[in-house]
């Protein structure tokens, strides 16, 4: 019996632990990071290999972006949407600088040259299929979910100590009829 509460024990400290670090990366990704860090999916294959669809990339802004880079920009100012793809040419015209970007899996260079204004930052980090995660975490049967699990673990925690406590308190009372 003992062996079963000590494995019993550790799964549910292991599963508390898991839903503590998707509650954290669900945060983290919705709340906007110390440094101006930003968090993006990755919702598309066009910068397959260096970037799989579902990965979690971070970005940071910068003043200074070159050839290679992968950078995240707007479209348009008004849009919603953005594209990660990485600076294949820069291009300067006196003192206007546009940057030509291009998937790495695509066969053209996108259409429309960047500019930094449209530019959100460059990644710096990627998490390989994270994206899943935090698509996942966004969908309210999810949420319901992942909170019905923690509140049923916080109960049946202390369900079990009201039991120990009792049990303690029924052998006490055990030792003084004797």
């Amino acid at each position: 019996m003992p062996a079963l509460n000590k494995i019993i024990k550790t799964a549910a400290s292991f599963i508390f632990m898991v839903f503590l670090s998707l509650a954290l990366l669900a945060l983290v990704s919705v709340v906007p990071l110390p440094g101006n860090y930003k968090i993006y999916t990755v919702l598309s294959g066009s910068m397959e290999p260096a970037l799989k669809v579902g990965s979690v990339i971070v970005t940071v802004p910068d003043s200074n972006y070159k050839v290679g880079d992968i950078i995240t920009y707007k479209p348009s100012s008004y849009s919603k949407t953005t594209v990660t793809h990485r600076i294949s040419a820069i291009k300067n015209d006196g003192d206007i600088i546009a940057y030509a970007a291009k998937g790495d899996a695509n066969n053209a260079a996108d259409s429309q040259l960047v500019v930094p204004a449209m530019i959100t930052g460059k990644t710096v980090f990627t998490i390989p299929y994270a994206g899943y995660l935090l698509v996942a975490l966004r969908r309210p049967y999810v949420v319901l979910t992942f909170i019905w699990t923690l509140a049923a673990m916080i109960i049946g925690s202390e369900i079990k100590k009201i039991h120990l406590a009792l049990k303690k308190q029924v052998k006490a009372g055990c030792n003084y009829e004797k």
